[in-house]
């Protein structure tokens, strides 16, 4: 997070949402930054360049996420809940989670929709993945699975030609592109890539650790794919991503800073939401995309694949369970608690015990190699964060 105090602007790792934007607002390059041990990337701003214009601190999401606030009604917005996926059974297995994605993205360019798409990409160098624009005539590079580490998505978005622009991202990532335009004729079409937690490094590590593997930092890490619910793979070695992930996820283990201030995983300013339908769906089905539908665009982008895709409409019941609806909503009392605003003595209380439990599981799961056993005891046991 960016702020301004006495005419100079400072950086917060506390808060920071790690998307990147504050590198590509700086109209004079007087911003860098560097990456720690956690994998997590740190902001530096070269007092002497800066020209004090603030469109660092403008763009931050981090100040925008914890004023959203969730009610029951916000459901009502949502138009359609579908489960779907791509009949390309290729594009369906690599994705894991049904293939929408790289569905949606490929149409809305060939069909002429957009101009241009921005979303993730692979790359060959750590975080294995970056922000970049997908043309039509590009529209079959590699879209990246998603990456359960830090990647700064938002980093090389650059000013543009009036015009339709797909945006796709987690939702801070989407608050971000829409400060970042806010104030040109590009028209954002968003899609949201639902997020309720991103991982910093030491999830890899102590993944790292399970499978075995030692020389973790110098191979390429392959999260999801390889059909439902997909694997996490670390050089040779892989693991089913349900059971990875199980433990970590759960207890919210290695989350970055600024998860804790998100209460709008959903992604209330976007079209349509892609989400995994955990809880509703059998892992040994292939993928499936859950779609929440929220506007019109967001029904053209669907309707622009219809011949690529099968869909199956479901209640809202159905899709509340799935993404844990009442969970998201209790998450904006966590927030108020790292916010420091008031709360009652035993809310307090339960989560600076969740607190000390989630920092000495983080301690205790990479110093030392507990059995699967032991892991799955800890999966089971209360969380009170």
């Amino acid at each position: 997070m960016l702020f301004c105090k006495q005419d100079k602007i400072y950086f917060s790792l506390d808060r920071c949402c790690q998307c990147g934007v504050c590198l590509a607002s700086c109209p004079v390059g007087a911003i860098s930054r560097t990456w720690d041990d956690d994998g997590l990337f740190c902001i530096h701003v070269d007092a002497e360049r800066c020209v004090k214009c603030q469109k660092c601190v403008q763009n931050c999401p981090a100040t925008t996420l914890p004023s959203i606030i969730l009610k029951e009604e916000d459901w009502s917005a949502i138009s359609q809940v579908y489960i779907g996926h791509a009949l390309d059974e290729v594009v369906r297995y690599r994705a894991s989670s049904g293939g929408i994605a790289r569905t949606l993205i490929r149409n809305a360019l060939v069909k002429g929709f957009c101009q241009l798409a921005y979303t993730m990409t692979d790359a060959d160098s750590y975080p294995w993945a970056m922000g970049g624009y997908i043309s039509q005539e590009s529209c079959n590079a590699q879209v990246s699975n998603s990456k359960y580490l830090p990647v700064p998505v938002c980093e090389n978005l650059r000013q543009l030609s009036p015009g339709n622009l797909l945006v796709v991202g987690t939702p801070c990532q989407l608050l971000a592109m829409e400060a970042f335009y806010r104030s040109t004729k590009v028209r954002l079409i968003k899609i949201c890539i639902l997020c309720k937690q991103q991982k910093t490094f030491n999830f890899s590590r102590f993944m790292a650790k399970r499978l075995g593997v030692t020389d973790y930092k110098s191979v390429p890490i392959q999260y999801r794919g390889d059909g439902w619910p997909g694997k996490i793979a670390i050089g040779t070695k892989k693991m089913c991503w349900e059971e990875a992930a199980a433990l970590p996820y759960s207890k919210r283990l290695w989350s970055v800073p600024g998860c804790f201030f998100c209460t709008h995983p959903l992604g209330s300013n976007a079209d349509l939401t892609l989400a995994d339908p955990w809880k509703i769906m059998n892992t040994k089905q292939s993928g499936m995309t859950m779609i929440l539908i929220r506007t019109e665009a967001g029904e053209k982008l669907l309707d622009l694949s219809c011949k690529e895709i099968a869909l199956q409409s479901i209640d809202s019941d159905r899709a509340k369970l799935s993404v844990d609806w009442q969970g998201i909503q209790a998450k904006q009392k966590r927030t108020k608690y790292y916010l420091s605003k008031s709360l009652g003595g035993g809310t307090r209380l339960k989560f600076k015990v969740g607190d000390f439990q989630r920092a000495s599981y983080e301690w205790l799961l990479l110093s030392l190699k507990l059995p699967e056993l032991a892991l799955k005891v800890l999966n089971r046991m209360p969380y009170w964060g």
